[in-house]
C-alpha cells in the first residue's frame, strides 16, 4: 500500500536526547503475549513483505498485456496499480489470513493486530520505558472493526493515535495543512475536537487574553489589564499590560494580584507605567514594585503633583532593553494603555522648588536653601556649609532671638493691647500646623504666627549645616533654660534686679508653653508612610520615628511634660498662697509674679490660667486629631468659642479696649479655622486653584486689618497718655529744679518741714511701678538730664504769685521724685490739659501726699487686695460710677450718711459672704424687674415694705437650703450687733468714769 511517510513524521524523529537514551536503552523481547495470542513483529513484517511481493507479480501480469505501450508500462509500474493489486489479495500468512479494507488499504481486523511500540522517560529520569500499544480485532470479542488495547502515549507526552495514511480531521489547537495537523499559531486557538478546516479555523485570541502554539482555549490576562497592541503574537503573559487606571506591581502582570487599582488622588495611564499624584498629594517616586498610597500634604502646594508619568514597572524596563546602548534611553520611556511609548517626565517635578520628593510630602530640605517656616529661600551667594553659611546663619539666630526677647520682656508686659493680638497670634500659629489644605499665597504669613508662639523652628539653618527635628526638639527644649541663664548673668552682673529676672525666666517659660508642649507630644506621634514601610513624625515627616534616638527624645520629652506641670502647678499654688495671705498686692509678688494677674481686675486674677488651658487644649486637638481636619476644626471651634464666651462674660482686664481685642482676636481665630476647612473642601471638590481660593485670602486679609487697626488705635490712645503722665512728671522735676535753683539764688528759703521727710521715706518704701505702659524711672541719664535742659531754658525770676506758692507748698515738690501714684490714676490727656502752671503742679503734689497710700498697689481697698472691703467697693464703682459725682458735690454731712449706708451695706454683704450664702435676690426675683423691686423698696412706706417682706420670708422658709443660708447671715448679723452694743457701753462707762473723776 502506498504510505505517506510524513504522516509519521513525528515517529521519526527524536531529539538528540532521546537518541541517545534509545541507543542505550535495553529493548524488550520482540514476541508480546496479549488476549491469550501470540503475536510476532517478524511474522507481521514477512506477510508484509510477502503481499508486496504477490502484488508485483500480479502488477507484472498487467505488464505484459500493455503490449509495449510506454504509457500502459508507466502506469502498470507506479504505487497506484501496485496498492490495488494488493488489495485484491487473498492468503494464508505466518501471521494469520492476509485480507485488506477496499476503501483504505488497511489489513483487516481479522487477518491481524497491530502492535505499537515507543519509548517515553521513565519516571526516575535515568532510562527509558517501552510502550505497547495495539490496534486489536474485535473479532475476539465477537465484533468488526478496530479497538485500542490501551491509550496512546508517546515521546512528546501526546495521545494521539496514528493514522491510516489518510488525515481528513484533526484535534484541538490543530488546523489541516495538506493532509497534515499543523497547529495553531501562538495568539490563535481551536476550540474543536473534529476539525477539518484550514488555518483560517485557528481563532485570533480577543485583546485580553493570549495563548502558545496548538491550544484549544486563549488564556485571560490578569485582572484590569490587556494584550499590548503592538505585540500581534499574543503568545505569553508578557504581552499583558494595565487598563487605564491601574499600574503593575510586577511583570509578568501578576495573576494573583493582577493591575492594581490606582490610588485616590494619583492618576494611572496604564500600560508599564506607575501613577502619579494629583496636585496637593505625594507618593514614593521610587520604583513601582509593590502597592503604592497617596498621601495628602500639609501644605498642599508644596506638592504640586505630576502631569504625566515619571515611574515604569523596573523588570520591563530590564526586559526591554535589550542592549547596553538603548539602556539610558529605555529607562526615560514607557508604555501606556493604548500600547504607545511615552517619555517619563522627572520625579523631582512633583515637588515645589528646594523640598525634597525622596522624602514623605515633599517635607524634606534640598541644598542650597534655607527655610523660613514653609518658605524655601535660597541661600545668599550660594554659600552652604562654608564660613559665611555660619555667618549668616548665626545673625539670623541671633535676630529670632532677639525677637523673642522683645516679644517676651517688652511688649507683652508694657502693651496690654498687643499682649492680646501676640495671645490671637499664638492661637492662630497652633492653626496654622492643623492639616488643612492652606494655598500658598495665605501661607506666606504663617512665620508671623510661628514668632508669636516662641517656636525656634520657624527658621532653619541648612544653609550651614543639616537640620531636622531632632534639631529642633532639642533647641525648643533648651531655649528657656537658655533664658533662665541669661537672666541670671544679668541679675549676677547688676544689669538687672533679681525680680525682674526672675519674672523674665518664668515669663518667657509660661509665654512659650503651647510650643514646648507642642514640641514634648510631638515625638509620640507617629505615622506610616508606604511603601517606605517607615514611621515618621506626623509633624515632621523628613525624620524618621524609627531611630535610636527617638527613645532618649521621648524620655526628655516625659521628662519635660512633667516639668511643664509641675512649675505650672507650683506657680498656681504660690499665688493662690499669696492670695489667701492677701499678698497679691505685695511689692515682692508683684516683681516676681506679676505677668501672671496684674493687669486682670479684681475677680478674673485667675484668667492666665485659663488662657493656658485654652493654648494647651488646642495643641492636644492638632497633635491627637491630625487624620481627620474637619475633626480639629470643630473641636478648635469649640474650645474658642466657649473661651469667647467667657471672656466675653467676665471681661477679665482692667482695660476695656483689651476685653475688646481679646474677643475680637477669637473671632479672628475662629474664621481663619472655617478659612482652612474652605479651603480644604474647594481642594476636596476638584476645584482647588489660587485663583478662585483668593477671595479667602482676602477674608483673612481683611479681618488682620481690621483687628490690627483696632489694636493700634488702642495702643495708640494707650501711647499717648502715657506720653502725657510723662510730660506732667517731666514739669514736677522741672519745678522741683527751679525750686532748688531758687534755693540757692536766695529767692526761696530752704525749709524742709520733717513731716516732708517721713513722707518722702514713706514713698521710696512703698511705691508700686509706674503703670504697665512705659514705665521708666529718673535714674534714666537721658530721662533726667533732658528734664535738667528744660528747666535751664525756662528758668527765670519767680514771679511774686509764683514765689508765695512756692514758698508755701514747695517743699512738697521737693519731697517727690516725678514719680506721683495720682499720675496713674487719671487719664493721660485730661491729666495734661490740667497741668500747666505751678499751681495745678502743687495741687497734685499735695493730693499725692493724702491720696497716694490709698491707691496704691498695697491699698486694702485696692486691684489686688483680697478683703471683703475691696471686693465690695471695686464692685459698687463699676456697678454705679456715678456715685463718685455725687461724693464730691455732696456737703460734709451728706458725705457721712452715705458713708453710714455704704458701710452698713458692706458689712452686711461681708456676713453674707462669709456665711457663704449667695444673695436673696438673685434667686427668687426675677433678673428684668430687680431694678423696679430694688427702688420701689426704697422709697416705699414701712407698711409696704413689711408685705414685701413677708412674702420673700415666706418664699425663703419654703426652701430649706435659702433658709439656712438666711439664718447663717442672720446670726452673724446679731453676733455683730453685741458685739457693738457692748463696745458702746464699754465706752459710756469710761466717759462716766472719767467725768466723775473729773
Amino acid at each position: 500500500r502506498r504510505q505517506n511517510a510524513s504522516d509519521y513524521a513525528y515517529l521519526n524523529t527524536p531529539t538528540t536526547e532521546t537518541d541517545t537514551r534509545a541507543a542505550d536503552a535495553k529493548w524488550p523481547d520482540q514476541s508480546v503475549y496479549d488476549e491469550g495470542l501470540t503475536f510476532s513483529t517478524t511474522g507481521f513484517v514477512y506477510d508484509a513483505i510477502a503481499s508486496v511481493g504477490i502484488g508485483a507479480c500480479l502488477t507484472k501480469q498487467v505488464f505484459d498485456r500493455c503490449g509495449g505501450s510506454a504509457e500502459c508500462e508507466r502506469d502498470a509500474l507506479d504505487g497506484d496499480t501496485l496498492l490495488a493489486v494488493m488489495k485484491t489479495e487473498v492468503f494464508e500468512g505466518v501471521s494469520g489470513p492476509v485480507r485488506y479494507d477496499q476503501s483504505t488499504g488497511s489489513r483487516l481486523a481479522e487477518s491481524a493486530t497491530y502492535l505499537v511500540k515507543n519509548l517515553v522517560p521513565n519516571a526516575a529520569g535515568d532510562g527509558l520505558d517501552l510502550i505497547e500499544v495495539g490496534y486489536e480485532s474485535k473479532l475476539i470479542t465477537g465484533e468488526p472493526g478496530w479497538t485500542l488495547t490501551r491509550d496512546f502515549t508517546f515521546f512528546d507526552g501526546t495521545s494521539t493515535p496514528p493514522s491510516d495514511g489518510i488525515v481528513d480531521t484533526c484535534g484541538y489547537g490543530l488546523y489541516l495543512s495538506n493532509k497534515v495537523c499543523v497547529p495553531c499559531t501562538a495568539g490563535t486557538y481551536q476550540p474543536v475536537e473534529a476539525n477539518r478546516g484550514g488555518d483560517e479555523s485557528c481563532r485570533v485570541c480577543n485583546e485580553t487574553s493570549w495563548s502558545e502554539a496548538g491550544q484549544r482555549y486563549c488564556t485571560l490576562c490578569p485582572e484590569h489589564s490587556h494584550i499590548w497592541l503592538d505585540k500581534l503574537a499574543h503568545d505569553g503573559p508578557e504581552d499583558c499590560i494595565c487598563d487605564d487606571g491601574y499600574y503593575a506591581t510586577e511583570w509578568p502582570v501578576s495573576a494573583k494580584h493582577g493591575c492594581r487599582s490606582c490610588p485616590h488622588d494619583t492618576t494611572c495611564h496604564g500600560g508599564m507605567t506607575g501613577p502619579y499624584p494629583d496636585a496637593g498629594h505625594w507618593l514614593s517616586p521610587g520604583a513601582v514594585d509593590t502597592w503604592v498610597k497617596s498621601y495628602h500634604c500639609r501644605y498642599n502646594w508644596i506638592c504640586k503633583g505630576g502631569s504625566a508619568p515619571a515611574t515604569c514597572q523596573e523588570e520591563w524596563m530590564d526586559a526591554m532593553a535589550s542592549d547596553e546602548k538603548n539602556i539610558s534611553q529605555q529607562r526615560r520611556r514607557c508604555v501606556n494603555a493604548k500600547g504607545d511609548y511615552i517619555a517619563l517626565e522627572n520625579t523631582g517635578g512633583w515637588c515645589k522648588q528646594g523640598w525634597d520628593v525622596e522624602t514623605a510630602m515633599c517635607s524634606g530640605e534640598v541644598d542650597g536653601f534655607f527655610y523660613i517656616d514653609v518658605q524655601a529661600i535660597k541661600c545668599p551667594g550660594s554659600h552652604t556649609r562654608d564660613a559665611e553659611a555660619w555667618v549668616f546663619s548665626m545673625f539670623c539666630f541671633l535676630l529670632l532671638l532677639l525677637l523673642f526677647i522683645l516679644i517676651n520682656d517688652v511688649v507683652r508686659p508694657n502693651f496690654p493691647v498687643f499682649d492680646a493680638v501676640l495671645l490671637t497670634y499664638q492661637d492662630i500659629g497652633i492653626i496654622t500646623l492643623f492639616w488643612f489644605e492652606w494655598s500658598q499665597k495665605i501661607s506666606k504669613m504663617f512665620f508671623v504666627f510661628r514668632v508669636a508662639l516662641l517656636d525656634v523652628d520657624v527658621y532653619e539653618p541648612t544653609c550651614a549645616t543639616d537640620w531636622g527635628f531632632n534639631w529642633a526638639f532639642r533647641l525648643m527644649l533648651s531655649l528657656p533654660l537658655l533664658f533662665a541663664a541669661a537672666n541670671a548673668f544679668g541679675y549676677v552682673t547688676g544689669l538687672r534686679e533679681g525680680g525682674k529676672a526672675f519674672a523674665g525666666a518664668l515669663s518667657f517659660f509660661i509665654n512659650a508653653q503651647a510650643s514646648l508642649l507642642f514640641y514634648c507630644l510631638a515625638v509620640f506621634s507617629c505615622r506610616h508612610v508606604h511603601p517606605m514601610d517607615t514611621y515618621y513624625y506626623v509633624e515632621e515627616l523628613d525624620t524618621s520615628c524609627e531611630t535610636e534616638s527617638t527613645l532618649v527624645m521621648r524620655i526628655f520629652a516625659a521628662a519635660y511634660l512633667a516639668l511643664i506641670g509641675g512649675v505650672t502647678s507650683a506657680l498656681f499654688m504660690r499665688l493662690k498662697r499669696a492670695a489667701d495671705r492677701d499678698e497679691l498686692n505685695t511689692e515682692r509678688v508683684l516683681l516676681r509674679y506679676g505677668f501672671m494677674y496684674k493687669t486682670f481686675r479684681m475677680g478674673a486674677l485667675w484668667w492666665g490660667v485659663v488662657r493656658i488651658v485654652k493654648q494647651a487644649s488646642l495643641v492636644f486637638i492638632l497633635t491627637i486629631a491630625w487624620r481627620s481636619p474637619e475633626d480639629q476644626a470643630v473641636w478648635a471651634c469649640v474650645v474658642l468659642v466657649t473661651y469667647a464666651v467667657f471672656a466675653s462674660w467676665i471681661r477679665p482686664d482692667n482695660e476695656p479696649a483689651v476685653n475688646r481685642i481679646e474677643v475680637a482676636g477669637n473671632g479672628v481665630t475662629i474664621l481663619f479655622v472655617i478659612l482652612g476647612l474652605c479651603f480644604t473642601s474647594h481642594r476636596n471638590n476638584g476645584k482647588g486653584n489660587d485663583t478662585k481660593e483668593d477671595r479667602y485670602v482676602i477674608y483673612f486679609a481683611v479681618s488682620q486689618i481690621l483687628f490690627l487697626a483696632g489694636a493700634c488705635f488702642a495702643t495708640g490712645k494707650n501711647i499717648l497718655a502715657v506720653r502725657a503722665r510723662k510730660r506732667v512728671a517731666a514739669r514736677i522735676l522741672a519745678l522741683r529744679h527751679r525750686i532748688v535753683n531758687a534755693q540757692r539764688s536766695g529767692e526761696l528759703s530752704s525749709r524742709r518741714s520733717s513731716r516732708g521727710l517721713i513722707v518722702e521715706g514713706r514713698r521710696a518704701s512703698l511705691r508700686k511701678s509706674w503703670g504697665s505702659l512705659g514705665a521708666f524711672t529718673t535714674s534714666d541719664s537721658s530721662f533726667s538730664r533732658r528734664v535738667r535742659l528744660a528747666a535751664a531754658r525756662k528758668q527765670r525770676s519767680l514771679g511774686d504769685t509764683e514765689r508765695g506758692d512756692l514758698q508755701r507748698h514747695g517743699s512738697f515738690i521737693l519731697e517727690t521724685d516725678g514719680h506721683c501714684e495720682v499720675l496713674d490714676t487719671f487719664k493721660g490727656p485730661a491729666l495734661e490739659s490740667y497741668a500747666r502752671d505751678t499751681r495745678a503742679l502743687i495741687g497734685l503734689v499735695r493730693l499725692d501726699e493724702v491720696v497716694g497710700s490709698a491707691i496704691a498697689d498695697y491699698s486694702a481697698t485696692g486691684n489686688f487686695s483680697r478683703r471683703h472691703e475691696a471686693r465690695f467697693f471695686h464692685k459698687l464703682a463699676h456697678a454705679l460710677p456715678g456715685l463718685l459725682d455725687y461724693a464730691l458735690q455732696a456737703g460734709p454731712a451728706q458725705r457721712r450718711a452715705l458713708a453710714d449706708a455704704v458701710a452698713q451695706v458692706e458689712a452686711f454683704d461681708r456676713h453674707r459672704r462669709i456665711a457663704g450664702a449667695s444673695p436673696i435676690a438673685n434667686e427668687i426675683i426675677e433678673p428684668i424687674d430687680l431694678p423696679s423691686l430694688m427702688h420701689y423698696l426704697l422709697f416705699c412706706s414701712q407698711r409696704d415694705a413689711n408685705v414685701l417682706r413677708a412674702v420673700v420670708d415666706g418664699m425663703v422658709q419654703a426652701n430649706p437650703r435659702l433658709l439656712a443660708e438666711a439664718e447663717a447671715v442672720r446670726a452673724r448679723v446679731r453676733l455683730a450687733e453685741r458685739l457693738q452694743r457692748c463696745y458702746r457701753k464699754k465706752q459710756a462707762v469710761r466717759a462716766f468714769a472719767a467725768g466723775a473723776a473729773a
